[in-house]
């Protein structure tokens, strides 16, 4: 008698791996390394102008002193802008396994020193400037090893300056909040993981500040594109899961 094969159970499929998304929490620092010098000089104004003749002194065409700009002598202004420094908390979720959305909340702090020369005579201002900033950054990963990636990163910033402070030779003197500030960044990072959760990164990037006509004179109008280097740890609260 033949007898019939036995079917032959199918063998169960392995279940597929699956990832879980999770937030990565940062601490950051952010600072450059030049600082930024300025002398201006300073004008005659129309009215004092109109009372003296300059005619000798003045290009070939102009006919009043008031149409061309007269220099005091022995008066200037000189601007001395320590570049920003920055601290912050910052909170990244993984929208894809290339694209991340990062926010945060971002303390800096502007210093600036004005020396005001009048007859030879100098007289300093010191300017504090505080902010607090919400930055908006798209992350992508360009490249991936054992314990290290590297990124591209851009995206923009609101800064809110809440406290404004200037003391003319060891005298508080008023001092007017700068407007809300708006800028543009972008930079490429590198970040090597020292243990599965923690890793800490450096990245250079560029910062563009968009002008927000305010009369407040500040680092951030007298050199509005420049250079820096963040620096911080990141903690992966997110990990593979089955």
């Amino acid at each position: 008698a033949e007898v019939s094969p036995q079917r032959q159970r199918p063998s169960p499929l392995p279940s597929p791996t699956k990832k879980r998304k999770g937030v990565t929490i940062g601490l950051m620092a952010n600072n450059g390394l030049l600082a930024y010098n300025h002398t201006n000089g300073v004008k005659m104004s129309p009215e004092m102008a109109s009372r003296y003749d300059f005619s000798d002194y003045l290009p070939p065409g102009s006919t009043r002193a008031t149409e061309e700009p007269i220099w005091l002598i022995g008066y200037e202004e000189r601007q001395h802008h320590d570049h920003p420094i920055s601290f912050g908390l910052t909170l990244s979720y993984p929208l894809t396994n290339r694209w991340t959305l990062s926010t945060g909340l971002v303390y800096t702090r502007l210093n600036s020193q004005f020396v005001n020369v009048l007859s030879g005579t100098p007289i300093t201002t010191d300017q504090r400037l505080d902010y607090l900033g919400v930055p908006l950054n798209v992350q992508y990963h360009v490249l991936k090893g054992k314990g290290w990636k590297a990124y591209a990163s851009a995206g923009t910033q609101l800064d809110w300056n809440i406290k404004a402070k200037r003391n003319t030779e060891g005298v508080d003197v008023n001092a007017r909040n700068d407007h809300p500030q708006w800028s543009l960044a972008g930079g490429i990072g590198v970040e090597y993981d020292i243990i599965p959760l923690v890793g800490i990164y450096a990245e250079p990037g560029l910062r563009y500040y968009l002008k927000n006509d305010s009369k407040v004179d500040n680092f951030f109008k007298d050199q509005p594109f420049n250079w820096a280097l963040q620096i911080g740890i990141r903690l992966n609260l997110g990990k593979e899961g089955k």
